[in-house]
């Protein structure tokens, strides 16, 4: 990997909208599929979030489970694997990106370039230049300004 291919580190400006936020961190996400070997997720479905977000929450889980939960109105945590080469799964990554209380994206050659904690308050993404444009490009679509995704003042080693 020449230094041009070296991922810098990235992050959310922090005076960013909520959406925008919400948006930045899907962009980073759908940027670095490819180079994503898994994600790790741990979340909890709460009445705060979007219906979305906690249908897919609810969808992740063991059907037993999700036939108790039909029947009651319970808090669920969800902590699993998903697989970024599967359609579903990283579409089901993409919703919770925002909201997980933490998820990570462990990449094929190992590292971590996807670090999101908090509900999205705390961020890393290691992208590399085609992925900031990639991701940047996909934020735009979306109608949210790009320069929301900044460099990271700790650009420390890449991983």
């Amino acid at each position: 990997m020449t230094t041009s291919d070296r991922p810098s580190a990235y992050t959310v400006d922090p005076t960013a909208s909520r959406p925008a936020t919400d948006a930045a961190h899907r962009a980073a996400l759908i940027a670095m599929r490819e180079r994503l070997g898994m994600i790790s997720v741990e979340i909890e479905n709460h009445p705060d979030l979007p219906p979305e977000v906690s249908s897919t929450i609810v969808g992740l889980l063991p059907t037993p489970r999700r036939r108790f939960l039909r029947r009651r109105q319970v808090s669920t945590h969800l902590s699993t694997d998903l697989w970024p080469q599967d359609d579903t799964e990283f579409e089901a990554a993409v919703s919770l990106a925002p909201y997980s209380e933490f998820m990570l994206g462990i990449a094929h050659e190992s590292g971590v370039p996807f670090d999101a904690n908090n509900s999205g308050a705390t961020n890393r993404f290691l992208l590399t230049t085609e992925e900031v444009s990639i991701a940047r490009s996909h934020l735009m679509a979306q109608g949210i300004d790009p320069s929301v995704l900044v460099q990271s003042p700790d650009n420390g080693p890449s991983s």
